[in-house]
């Protein structure tokens, strides 16, 4: 279900894909429309796997280390609708 350009999320096989805008652009706090988004696209997708991908990392062991605000605005969410792998990318 195609939420806008920024945030979205599609279907391929049984696993239910997420791309959010997790990098400093958009708000990732609690309430805002992204999280309200993405609680709501969670909750009603039946696939298999639930797969997040993003930008700024919640966990890390690399020199820029994990994000806080990131981890408390996404960890419930992901431990609440049953996220099976959040990924994340980094430019060099």
């Amino acid at each position: 279900m195609p939420a806008n350009e920024r945030w979205y999320s599609f279907d391929y096989g049984n696993a239910h894909l997420v791309g959010l805008e997790i990098d400093g652009y958009a708000s990732f706090a609690p309430g805002s429309a992204q999280m309200l988004w993405l609680a709501n696209d969670l909750a009603q997708t039946r696939q298999h796997w639930k797969v997040v991908f993003f930008h700024i990392p919640p966990y890390s062991s690399g020199a820029h280390g994990g994000d806080l605000q990131v981890r408390a605005a996404l960890e419930p969410l992901f431990l609440r609708y049953g996220v099976d792998f959040g990924f994340q990318w980094a430019r060099s």
